[in-house]
């Protein structure tokens, strides 16, 4: 969301490169974490979840891509059409909303991740019937 902060004049040592940093920090720490407890699978299903995590971060990361450029397509091209914005302006009103977007997309997956890992240890540490 820092990001969506930059202005048209703004400069690249100024409003790119910090939030860059940081987003690439916090993505090495998250692929590695991942990477860490796929490998704590058991045997039998390791390799299903290694495919799994495989695909899902390549298809996610393109179709992600597809998503918010066609989200900053679309809001440039409707800034530019509509007048009163240079193209300067509306380019970078274009990608302060698709970074918006974006951040709603880590916001949902957190959410998710948070729900859907506790409801699996739940699962995992009730009692078991019938044993």
């Amino acid at each position: 969301m820092v990001l969506t902060r930059a202005g048209a004049g703004g400069s690249f040592s100024a409003d790119v490169l910090g939030p860059s940093l940081l987003a690439a920090f916090g993505l090495g720490f998250s692929f590695v974490s991942v990477t860490i407890a796929r490998s704590r699978e058991p045997n039998r299903t390791r390799q299903a979840c290694i495919g799994l995590i495989n695909t899902s971060q390549q298809v996610g990361g393109a179709l992600g891509l597809a998503i918010l450029a066609t989200v900053a397509n679309s809001r440039t091209q409707s800034l530019l059409s509509a007048g009163g914005h240079s193209s300067a302006v509306a380019l970078t009103k274009g990608f302060d909303r698709a970074f918006l977007v974006g951040a709603g997309f880590a916001i949902v997956g957190a959410i998710l991740t948070a729900v859907l890992i506790s409801s699996r240890d739940s699962r995992e540490q009730a009692p078991r019937r019938g044993r």
